[in-house]
């Protein structure tokens, strides 16, 4: 049970941010994209800016619609304003707003006919900061969701397969099992020493008391007989694995 908590603990220590952040930067992409879409329809009413601010990439204005005055502070379709480097958009805008507050040129807002309470001063879709998102709509957003996914398949599967994932059982079968079938599991003995053999000597040829230990369980007469009329090559192969999975119980 407690490896089965950890496990889903430590799938929500990644689900939480990265699905948080995959999330609103989907929201941010997809309102971004919707909004300059909607914004098609919109009309062009004569504003008057009250302040802008640069740094902060904020604005402040107000215009009239069917004779009644609204204030706005949207500069474009990104819904969470702000600044950023990606493209030359808020060089355009600060252009904008200078022209309009030196006189030189006067500010058209883009107002909602429907909604005259909801305008912005650009309705382009910056196409650069929706390809600057992506990454982190998809890729956040994907490690999110899997690792949401491994959390709620966590907690439906019983705490025994979680635990055996986590820490693979080394009970001694392979030991056991050519004990018990000796002469069908040479090929097979000799091939996996063959693939897991490092090069680097096992320790000392374990006792029967060790084999059994390592095997989880006390050997019958059978299996001693067994393994006492074993072939001294068959019963190197027996020991070198047992004495190979003990080293690795230790490690």
């Amino acid at each position: 049970m407690k490896a089965k908590l950890g496990a889903a603990l430590l799938c929500l220590v990644f689900a939480i941010p990265f699905g948080g952040i995959g999330a609103g930067a989907s929201w941010v992409l997809g309102r971004m994209i919707y909004d300059g879409q909607r914004a098609e329809d919109w009309v062009r009413v004569k504003a008057t800016v009250d302040s802008y601010d640069r740094s902060r990439g904020s604005v402040s204005y107000r215009y009239t619609f069917d004779g009644v005055e609204h204030r706005g502070d949207r500069l474009g379709a990104n819904p969470i304003g702000g600044t950023d480097d990606v493209d030359a958009w808020h060089d355009g805008i600060a252009a904008l707003m200078a022209a309009a507050q030196d006189g030189s040129k006067p500010l058209t807002v883009w107002v909602n006919p429907d909604s005259p309470s909801e305008s912005m001063v650009d309705r382009t879709i910056r196409w650069k900061l929706a390809a600057f998102i992506v990454p982190f709509a998809f890729g956040f957003g994907g490690v999110g969701v899997a690792a949401l996914w491994i959390f709620l398949r966590t907690l439906v599967r019983p705490a025994a397969e979680v635990e055996a994932e986590i820490h693979p059982a080394n009970d001694g079968v392979f030991a056991r099992g050519m004990l018990d079938d000796a002469p069908a599991s040479r090929a097979g003995g000799a091939a996996a020493i063959d693939t897991f053999d490092t090069g680097i000597p096992p320790p000392r040829d374990p006792t029967v008391n060790e084999i059994e230990k390592l095997a989880g369980k006390r050997l019958d007469a059978r299996q001693r007989e067994a393994l006492a009329k074993l072939s001294p090559q068959n019963r190197a192969m027996v020991t070198k694995v047992a004495g190979w999975l003990g080293k690795i119980k230790q490690e």
